[in-house]
């Protein structure tokens, strides 16, 4: 395989991002990463479980794989970078640095949760024709957003390394995802103090202590004004 083909397969499985990283650290690949403030979303299919019990593998796959299109869209229109896809969940990063800060994840799980539905909505007539009550209609999405540092970079040891994501700040947002209620948006306080108030609403939702950490966070649901 070329070069130039190999690093095309990269992308595939990695992102841009992290086949550029790969590629060019290749001499040394355990020192590849860097701890930096992000933003960070993550989203998860509420009810996945369910799913799986009632439609066959071939659908899920198919149904998974429409998913993850729709969320390598929104956030990469927003300019963010799709770090992992994990089970029924998705990661994905954003630079602090970006023009449009704590307002381009909103802006792409906002789209991510419009498109989502679009897309459940179109299925129960595949699975179950004629029907709006077969199995996907009783999916939903639930997205967190958080921000602070993590570590960006390789994981293992030489014979078998993962790039990813670190840190209590990616738990967070796993956390926020998966616990909240499904077809919502949430963010963490950090997120809500950069955000630009006049383009999005923010409720307060409440306050919850994720999984396995001691930390009682505040978080809020975040909606599309108008």
């Amino acid at each position: 395989m070329g070069d130039q083909a190999e690093q095309k397969l990269l992308q595939c499985y990695l992102g841009w991002e992290a086949a550029q990283a790969v590629t060019t650290g290749r001499s040394h690949p355990e020192t590849i990463g860097e701890i930096k403030p992000y933003f960070v979303l993550f989203a998860d299919v509420r009810h996945f479980s369910l799913l799986a019990e009632q439609i066959s593998l071939h659908e899920l796959r198919h149904f998974l794989g429409d998913f993850f299109q729709l969320f390598v869209t929104a956030i990469e229109g927003q300019g963010g970078q799709v770090n992992k896809f994990v089970g029924d969940g998705a990661l994905a990063l954003f630079a602090v640095s970006s023009t449009h800060g704590a307002m381009a994840p909103v802006a792409a799980a906002l789209h991510l949760q419009v498109q989502f539905q679009q897309l459940r909505d179109t299925w129960p007539a595949i699975v179950a024709p004629g029907s709006k009550t077969g199995p996907v209609a009783q999916v939903g999405l639930g997205v967190g957003i958080s921000h602070g540092e993590i570590f960006l970079g390789t994981i293992g040891r030489r014979s078998r390394l993962d790039y990813t994501a670190i840190g209590s700040t990616v738990n967070v947002a796993q956390r926020l995802a998966s616990s909240c209620g499904q077809g919502g948006v949430y963010c963490t306080d950090s997120v809500r103090r950069q955000l630009d108030h006049s383009t999005v609403q923010v409720r307060e939702a409440g306050t919850f202590r994720p999984r396995g950490m001691d930390t009682l966070l505040r978080f809020f649901q975040l909606q599309t004004l108008g």
